[in-house]
């Protein structure tokens, strides 16, 4: 199964599922359904991720009939039941979560052994299962002062660690929750940033968007 989307256009789904409505003839719609009015609305997310056998959903819009319709939820992952795309919320092991914690948005989602790391704009946060079938998920927010500079500057370079460009720096995170920072040098007792200040001197925010960062693995660079 394939599952794309980019919050402009409702959530899709290759190939069709029976039980999902609408759509074309190769992809049908997600639909998210309206818990109080009991409706079939269109599904928006910005990003997703398959993980532990459940796709995972962030900063969604659901309940309107547009992008620009409906309830914008920025801090929402919204997860679906196992080995199922949809997240329509009747299914059982299907639910969501909202961080307060956090103001900014989900950025995306990548796999740190053995968690599931959500991106925001201004935070990171690990998802862990419970093992329990009426609340399979739990999160922990591993700080609220450092997100993700773009929604591509992370990249893996060991199953238990991420190289991301974050909104204060180049760090390594490990999934204990620790990270490094990258590019730091000592000199007569002073530290300096080496990269840092020209970086972010240069850096256009406003196309943080279109940053992106690799690891490889032959050459370790």
């Amino acid at each position: 199964v394939m599952v794309y989307t980019n919050l402009a256009n409702p959530v899709y789904v290759y190939p069709a599922a029976p039980h999902l409505d609408g759509g074309s003839e190769n992809a049908h719609k997600l639909k998210y359904t309206e818990l109080h009015a009991g409706s079939l609305e269109p599904f928006y997310a910005r990003c997703c991720f398959a993980w532990e056998g459940r796709m995972f959903y962030g900063d969604t819009r659901e309940g309107g009939g547009s992008a620009d319709g409906g309830n914008q939820h920025p801090q929402r992952i919204r997860w679906s039941a196992l080995y199922d795309a949809s997240p329509d919320p009747s299914l059982p092991g299907s639910g969501y979560i909202d961080v307060r914690e956090l103001h900014g948005r989900v950025l995306g989602f990548e796999n740190l052994d053995p968690f599931l790391v959500v991106y925001f704009s201004d935070g990171i946060v690990f998802i862990e299962r419970t093992g329990l079938s009426a609340a399979p998920i739990s999160y922990r927010v591993v700080t609220d002062h450092r997100g993700l500079l773009g929604t591509h500057s992370v990249s893996h370079i060991s199953p238990r660690e991420h190289f991301i460009i974050a909104s204060d720096g180049f760090y390594i995170l490990n999934a204990s929750g620790e990270f490094r920072e990258i590019g730091v040098i000592e000199s007569d007792g002073n530290y300096y940033r080496k990269w840092h200040d020209y970086f972010f001197s240069k850096v256009d925010l406003s196309l943080a968007h279109r940053i992106q960062c690799h690891y490889d693995q032959v050459s370790r660079t």
